[in-house]
């Protein structure tokens, strides 16, 4: 069991900061899942998503000096993409068109403690249904995504949630994206060495057996391709300190900008150093006091790719789903999903089943 403590979610306050913080998730999810349509901009999707996020977390929490906005800019990738599209105005932007599938992730915190949400749609005049590869492609994540849910209990293990995540995916015809991991969450970090695999396809670390009283954040993607990516040549937009390089650099302009940086061990985006000069954020990286988050894309052309990711946190009887995955409308697959897959899907997805 993950020992209790001030940050453990056996405290009503720490679980109530994640709960606060999926609320601020879901307003700005709603903000931006209205306005995909034909025409509209990626970056003002993904700008509007992290003001949303900034708006109502300022909201809440108003008395004392608690930290909170932002832990994971939004991102809005089509099509082929895998993720982390959230591109500048400029050459790297993108029109929606009709037709285009879209990933929409996004995370929050209050005091460090954040809740993620990540949900597929596609452009379509309203009233029509998605079929064919894009509908299998998004099923098979959301189905995916409530077969795990009803295994994130004490004593499940790392090969049991991808083993789960393959057989959907094969009832589906798509394939689990590799380099995509389900993580256990603290404090102030998204990530942690407690790490289950998405795709069965990659090596094994040391095996992973969820515990009481930890959070964990779900995210399956699945893709109609071969599942591995490749970069593209879009330009990096997502940043994160490196944690590791605790020197400051000696040009002033680099200086100044890692401060701003230090004010928060979440991920960045480039709009939010708007001000600092470019030769330093330039400093900064080839220094690796950042690393970036690389857009990718299924490495077979014309892939679709879908996403659902979901923050949860698991206590010794039960689970609680922090962020709410939209359910899928007018989306229809003509695949035949397995007698087990079935079974899992209509469990009670919060008591834990012995």
């Amino acid at each position: 069991m993950v020992e209790g403590g001030s940050g453990a979610i056996e405290n009503p306050q720490v679980l109530t900061k994640y709960q606060t913080a999926a609320a601020c998730v879901h307003t700005a999810m709603n903000a931006v899942l209205a306005q995909i349509l034909p025409g509209v901009l990626i970056s003002d999707l993904c700008a509007l998503g992290d003001s949303v996020i900034e708006d109502a977390a300022q909201k809440v929490y108003r008395k004392g000096a608690i930290v909170r906005g932002v832990a994971f800019p939004t991102c809005v990738s089509p099509n082929g993409y895998l993720g982390h599209k959230s591109p500048l105005p400029g050459k790297d932007d993108y029109a929606l068109q009709v037709g285009d599938m879209v990933k929409v992730d996004m995370g929050a915190h209050i005091d460090g403690y954040a809740s993620q949400l990540a949900t597929t749609v596609c452009v379509v005049p309203p009233g029509e249904t998605v079929t064919g590869p894009q509908a299998d492609v998004m099923s098979a994540a959301y189905v995916a995504s409530e077969v795990v849910l009803r295994m994130l209990k004490p004593g499940t293990t790392d090969q049991d949630i991808v083993g789960a995540i393959s057989k959907v995916a094969q009832d589906f015809g798509v394939t689990p994206v590799q380099g995509v991991y389900h993580y256990s969450q603290e404090q102030w970090s998204l990530v942690s060495q407690r790490v289950m695999f998405n795709s069965a396809a990659e090596s094994r670390g040391p095996a992973m057996t969820l515990e009481a009283n930890e959070v964990v954040t779900v995210d399956i993607i699945m893709s109609t391709g071969c599942g591995v990516g490749k970069q593209t040549e879009d330009t990096p937009t997502l940043y994160q300190r490196n944690p590791t390089i605790r020197s400051h650099p000696t040009l002033k302009s680099a200086d100044m900008a890692l401060r701003q940086i230090d004010q928060s061990p979440f991920p960045f985006h480039m709009r939010t150093m708007e001000g600092h000069s470019a030769a330093g954020m330039r400093l900064l990286e080839k220094k690796e006091y950042i690393d970036h988050f690389a857009p990718t894309v299924d490495a077979v052309e014309g892939a679709q790719v879908a996403q659902v990711k979901f923050t949860v946190a698991i206590t010794p009887k039960k689970h609680m789903r922090l962020c709410e995955v939209p359910t899928p409308s007018l989306v229809r697959s003509v695949k035949s999903i397995s007698p087990w897959v079935q079974q899992m899907v209509k469990m009670n997805p919060s008591v834990h089943k012995r």
